[in-house]
């Protein structure tokens, strides 16, 4: 067996040096290089995770030209982990009968919403109506012993990612409070308008499997999520970000939190939507600047009320001037996606018409680019009426084939596949827990097997936090053998292992495959795929300067 493993290794370094050393050779030539012996060997599983892990620190390299700034918005929070059970009792809650509550209003609600679903093992997730009674409970969370505080929010987690590369210069626009503030990376630049007196928190109150509270037992572990966010659910900061971004100059715009808008009712995600897509042109006030009120900020360790005025929260609450800054948000997202590539991360949405509106009448047809899960992958299929939109939900591992026609659908029906297409959408990062796939419209995207394969990479160390991918504590549970598409006419593929992306085309739009190593015992899933999208985008170079 260890001599089937060196002879991988070595293959994946001959691999390497022939990929490297030749920038012209296609992507697709991986595919054929093999090792059949170690793919038909059952004997060869135990080493398998070893030779991707080897493969994939032998090919994964940056692109040439890569991104200076990135800016990226807009929700961000602070995740507070901490024992439910603990943290009630704390709070002087005595324990009793379970009932759910859609919204909830008291720390009565809080307690029978969260014993309703802990006698079930379920997860769940509500808004606290009461701004006092929960920031009490917040601050109470954030004191408990063994309480956990973490970046939260799909715009910070990416930024927080992004800023781990040192050259790379990050923009962040969300609700950013003094916590938050104190946690995020000092290279992460944040506009003093989005600066606010307090921190947007989620709490997050987790339960293990077999633990107790008076006559309630869970019988699994889970959690029970809560939180009074109105900033992120109302994208308050959507035009501080978009205002910033002339001064910024980003070679990157990373847009998420849309999906928190889905709560809020249609007439208000309705007019949001219009802000984003760009369907009206006007005039951009002149920012201040916010780069020496940054590090001012950063080095004397100020909050955000006494360092600077928040501009954005005063005229978010006067009616008189919310038009204004809708006008910036137009002009500036119109102005964006003509010269540079947009990233739209989505997250779980339970409205079709809400999808519908993002996906075919505003946002869709100006990014450039989107990151999305099986869940994510399968709804918008279903609000779409796209294939496979019979399926109630995936069964297991998510069947290549299927996931590769959803995926083709959209860049053709949403995207620029037909080249006189007015749309910009050409690049689409998959992810689910046993594979990756990056689908791209050839000729704007290069790089992507070096891409998928360091999104998959870093799916491996954050779950396991390490640094380094550790074999012994992964393990494959995608398909090494699958199909192009469900239906006919479909190619048979095979992923080698020692080269572990896996190529084909339909029609101009090229697929790169490539294996996940799922950790076995996963220490904190939450923002994983944030981070996914966010070194896939590291690692992915535009061909040339298009005009998106």
């Amino acid at each position: 067996m260890w001599r089937k493993a060196s002879a991988a290794a070595l293959l994946a370094l001959a691999v390497g040096y022939f990929y490297h050393g030749s920038p012209d050779l296609p992507e697709q030539l991986l595919q054929y290089v093999g090792l059949p012996s170690l793919r038909a060997s059952p004997q060869s599983d135990g080493s398998l995770e070893q030779v991707i892990s080897a493969a994939w620190e032998t090919l994964i390299t940056l692109p040439t030209r890569q991104w200076s700034k990135v800016a990226v918005g807009v929700n961000a929070c602070v995740d507070v982990v901490v024992s439910g059970v603990g943290l009630l009792q704390a709070m002087a809650v005595d324990p009793g009968a379970g009932l759910d509550h859609e919204v909830l209003h008291s720390k009565e609600d809080l307690k029978e919403s969260f014993i309703h679903y802990m006698e079930r093992g379920a997860a769940a997730e509500r808004f606290f109506s009461d701004p006092e009674a929960f920031q009490r409970i917040a601050r109470a969370a954030a004191e408990y012993p063994g309480a956990k505080l973490y970046v939260g929010g799909n715009a910070a987690l990416i930024g927080q990612k992004l800023a781990s590369y040192p050259d790379l210069m990050v923009l962040l626009c969300g609700p950013v409070g003094p916590k938050l503030h104190e946690m995020l990376d000092e290279q992460i630049v944040v506009p003093p308008e989005s600066l606010q007196e307090t921190d947007e928190f989620h709490l997050i109150l987790e339960y293990k499997a077999g633990e107790k509270w008076g006559s309630t037992q869970a019988p699994q572990a889970n959690r029970f999520i809560f939180s009074h966010d109105v900033s992120n659910g109302a994208m308050s900061s959507l035009e501080t970000f978009v205002a910033s971004l002339d001064e910024f100059e980003p070679d990157l715009v990373v847009l998420s939190g849309l999906h928190m808008m889905e709560g809020q009712g249609r007439e208000l995600w309705e007019e949001r939507l219009k802000e984003v897509s760009g369907s009206e042109l006007f005039g951009l006030t002149p920012q201040k600047s916010y780069y020496t009120s940054w590090v001012i900020s950063k080095k004397k360790n100020l909050s955000a009320s006494s360092a600077f005025i928040d501009v954005y929260n005063l005229c978010y609450c006067s009616e008189r001037f919310l038009p204004a800054l809708s006008r910036q948000a137009v002009s500036a997202i119109s102005d964006i996606h003509k010269d540079i590539p947009i990233h739209l991360e989505l997250a779980s949405m339970t409205d079709r018409d809400y999808m519908n509106s993002l996906m075919q009448e505003q946002v869709m047809p100006i990014v450039s680019s989107i990151g999305l899960n099986e869940q994510e992958l399968l709804f918008l299929s279903q609000a779409g009426e796209g294939p496979h939109s019979e399926l109630a939900a995936w069964k297991g591992v998510p069947d290549v084939g299927r996931v590769s026609d959803i995926l083709l659908w959209i860049l053709e029906q949403h995207g620029r596949s037909d080249p006189s297409s007015e749309a910009d959408l050409t690049r689409i990062h998959f992810h689910t827990l046993a594979y990756h796939i990056l689908a791209t419209v050839d000729g704007y995207w290069g790089n992507q097997a070096a891409a998928v394969m360091a999104g998959a990479r870093v799916a491996s160390t954050q779950a396991c936090g390490l640094r380094s991918v550790d074999p012994s504590k992964v393990e494959v549970k995608a398909p090494l053998e699958f199909h192009s598409s469900h239906g006919e006419p479909r190619e048979k593929l095979t992923l080698n292992p020692a080269a572990p992306v896996t190529a084909w085309r339909r029609g101009n739009v090229t697929f790169h495959l490539t294996v996940v190593l799922v950790c076995k015992q996963p220490l904190r899933t939450v923002g994983l795929g944030d981070a996914i999208s966010a070194e896939g985008l590291v690692y992915s170079e535009l061909k040339t300067p298009q005009p998106f």
